[in-house]
């Protein structure tokens, strides 16, 4: 499915983790989410997290699909 799958999952994974991150500090106390966070669609249901990530998902595969597949000497 993808040209190379790293590309992929790395940078979506990223961002899923920053924003888990996010949220377990705001559920602990330690800071607020910022404003852009907490107007996300599904922000109310603890699902602010799935915009930025199908964002990055979007994103990361039409940088896959533009950059040339990796050879097997080079993976």
């Amino acid at each position: 499915c993808w040209k190379h799958a790293r590309r992929v999952y790395i940078p979506v994974m990223v961002v899923a983790l920053l924003l888990g991150l996010l949220d377990g500090a705001k559920a602990i106390g330690l800071l607020d989410l910022p404003t852009w966070l907490t107007t996300l669609p599904g922000a109310a249901m603890g699902m602010a997290w799935l915009t930025p990530v199908a964002a990055m998902l979007l994103l990361a595969a039409i940088a896959d699909r533009a950059l040339p597949a990796k050879s097997a000497t080079q993976a």
